[in-house]
């Protein structure tokens, strides 16, 4: 291809070229939110075919540059709101996990509170609505022991069971966790082996 003369590198007759070097500027302005690298993408496809065709190759060499630099800093881009997004899911479910164990903790005190009021601790049955009102059989019962009933994090009631899986003079109580099965590696269990 011959060198372009002085008055076809401003020649108004191919538009592909403009469409190039905005579509590059565009890509690398817009680049953080990563749709920059597919406006730098199209305009380095538009400026090679641009180039090819006579006037403004100055503005299509420009569109091919400018969509070369959107492309890489849209990757960084990506980069970055992936590790961002990814610490603050692995934040949220840490502090759900915390906020849970705390649910657990208080749970487990007004469950030790019961027991020393009334010598036992509530049955399965019972369950921890006993924590909350009292059953109708015992007359020690000087709650309620919670001001709620205690869900955990995820807005599930905690589960307790009496008498314990490990240890049948205690019980077990846990959060099934944010899957919402129980079983699974995810659930926060607290055991209480006291008399």
């Amino acid at each position: 291809m011959p060198a372009p003369r002085p008055n076809e590198l401003y020649n108004p007759s191919n538009p592909l070229a403009i469409w190039a070097l905005l579509l590059g500027l565009a890509g690398v302005f817009l680049s953080i939110v990563v749709v920059g690298g597919l406006l730098g993408l199209v305009a380095v496809v538009l400026g090679i075919s641009a180039a090819r065709r006579a006037g403004k190759q100055a503005f299509a060499v420009a569109g091919i540059i400018t969509g070369a630099l959107a492309i890489p800093a849209a990757v960084v881009a990506l980069t970055v709101w992936i590790s961002v997004i990814h610490a603050h899911w692995v934040f949220q479910s840490n502090s759900a996990r915390q906020a849970t164990i705390a649910t657990i903790s208080n749970t487990k005190t007004a469950l030790a509170i019961f027991e020393t009021d009334t010598g036992r601790f509530p049955t399965t049955s019972e369950g921890l609505e006993a924590l909350l009102q009292s059953p109708p059989s015992l007359t020690t019962w000087q709650g309620p022991y919670l001001d709620k009933f205690p869900d955990d994090a995820w807005g599930r009631p905690l589960a307790y069971k009496c008498s314990g899986i490990d240890e049948p003079a205690g019980y077990d109580l846990f959060s099934v966790g944010p899957d919402g099965i129980e079983g699974t590696e995810d659930d926060i269990l607290l055991k209480d082996t006291e008399n």
